[in-house]
């Protein structure tokens, strides 16, 4: 065999496998859970591993960040983030 056959084996070789890769990253992007930008009581709950009613205690005692939409609660997750950074000890 050649080496400028071997040549484009090779590059050929390189070029399927970046294709390859590329593919994989894409698959995995779509499949990254994320958290939604806002979330219900639940949610945050469930996000933070806590129960609801821990929820109401920050937001009464502790000023967990929280907003009032239709008389229901709503957390925006970067707050919440931010809230438990701040807060841990």
């Amino acid at each position: 065999m050649s080496t400028a056959i071997l040549d484009q084996f090779i590059d050929q070789l390189a070029e399927a496998v970046a294709k390859k890769l590329e593919n994989n990253k894409l698959q995995d992007a779509k499949t990254v859970k994320t958290e939604p930008e806002f979330m219900n009581k639940g949610q945050t709950a469930d996000y933070l591993s806590v129960s609801r009613t821990t929820i109401d205690r920050w937001i009464k005692t502790r000023n967990f960040p929280s907003s009032k939409v239709g008389g229901k609660y709503v957390y925006k997750r970067e707050d919440v983030d931010r809230w438990v950074k701040e807060n841990s000890k």
